[in-house]
Order: structure tokens, then sequence, then C-alpha cells
């Protein structure tokens, strides 16, 4: 145990994949400072350019991860995301994507 407490209750992964898998086997972790201690370490993104915001700014995007093709040890990431300056614009700015491998 983590600081004297008992590590938290995995929660079950879910999804389409999962459903119509004959092994129903849970793979789940958390790196969470209250989760269980494992090899995985979190993980910083940094962008390229800053995304200049103020108050009302709405960032938007996705986040996409995946095992690599060619190696079982990574993950491939995209992350997406566009900027506009408030809720009553309907003006998007371009969107951004930036793709990492995270080993």
């Amino acid at each position: 145990p983590v600081g004297g407490k008992p590590p938290p209750q995995r929660r079950a992964s879910t999804g389409a994949v999962l459903k119509q898998k004959e092994d129903r086997r849970v793979t789940s972790f958390s790196t969470g400072p209250d989760g269980q201690p494992t090899h995985w370490k979190q993980t910083v993104f940094l962008l390229r350019e800053p995304i200049l915001a103020e108050e009302g700014t709405i960032v938007t995007g996705t986040f996409y991860c995946k095992k690599s093709d060619t190696n079982s040890r990574e993950l491939d990431v995209e992350i997406h995301y566009s900027s506009r300056q408030n809720a009553g614009t309907t003006e998007v700015g371009d969107t951004v994507v930036q793709i990492y491998k995270v080993r």
C-alpha cells in the first residue's frame, strides 16, 4: 500500500473491441498520485506553439492513442485541437495536429 492506504479498485476496461473478445480479462492502470505504482509514468505533451488564450477562450480537441504498428512497446499519440475566442463566436481557428511517439 502507498502511504498506508490500500490500492484503489481498478475500473473495468470497456469498449466494442473488448466486448467482442471471448477473453474478457480486464487490463487498466492509473498513473495518478493515489494509484497503485507501476512502471508506467505520467507523460507531458509539450505543444510546438503556445495556445494564446484569455478569459472566455474555448479550446477543443481530441486525443488519439494506439499501440505502435512497428513496436509493441511504443504508443502512437496524436493531439488535434483548435480554439475560438468565446462561446458566441462561430469562427474557429485552424486545427493544430501534433504527433508523438511514447517510448
